[in-house]
């Protein structure tokens, strides 16, 4: 079966033409697999017994049609080994604490490379024209030898062994130290 032709704007460059499907997280990473794809209320409400509600089955794993051929090969050369090898990484660690780790010390692995899988995976999981706003984070996934992140963006990691919730794109902070002017 031919794969179909999507058009619409990459996330990343913006540029409009055909999208070819960006796996959230990579393939490699544990997303080769059929997933069901529901509401992130619904995800939330999920308990680590609950049977597989029902929702759109995505046979090729999670993802979508988000990116341009070029952002999304590239970004997937540049990044995605890296981040993958850090996935294989975390699970073995999982594995041999018995699903409960008290301490990780992971050696060797590229974080910078893996903070940029991170940020291309967001672009994908958010709106389509989230790039205008934010064109340092462009800056920083487009060039992969650009050092620095942004300093009002800031990552932060989990394990998540249950497994149930895996892709959204909901993202609020809030400031409590920062003093109200008035």
């Amino acid at each position: 079966m031919p794969k179909p032709r999507i058009e619409g704007t990459c996330h990343i460059c913006g540029t409009h033409g055909p999208l070819s499907f960006e796996h959230v997280p990579p393939r490699a990473a544990f997303n080769d697999r059929p997933v069901v794809a529901i509401p992130f209320d619904q995800a939330l409400s999920l308990g680590p017994n609950d049977e597989t509600p029902k929702g759109k089955i995505q046979q090729r794993g999670m993802g979508g049609y988000t990116l341009c051929e070029r952002c999304n090969n590239n970004t997937g050369a540049w990044y995605g080994p890296a981040f993958v090898e850090w996935c294989y990484r975390g699970l073995d660690i999982l594995i041999r604490a018995g699903g409960k780790p008290s301490l990780i010390y992971l050696h060797h692995i590229i974080p910078l490379q893996i903070i940029k899988q991170v940020v291309t995976m967001f672009f994908s999981a958010v709106r389509e024209d989230w790039h205008k706003k934010n064109q340092e984070l462009v800056e920083f996934v487009l060039n992969p030898e650009r050092r620095y992140l942004p300093p009002q963006y800031g990552f932060y990691v989990y394990y998540n062994i249950q497994g149930t919730l895996r892709f959204n794109s909901i993202v609020a902070t809030m400031n409590i130290h920062k003093a109200r002017s008035g």
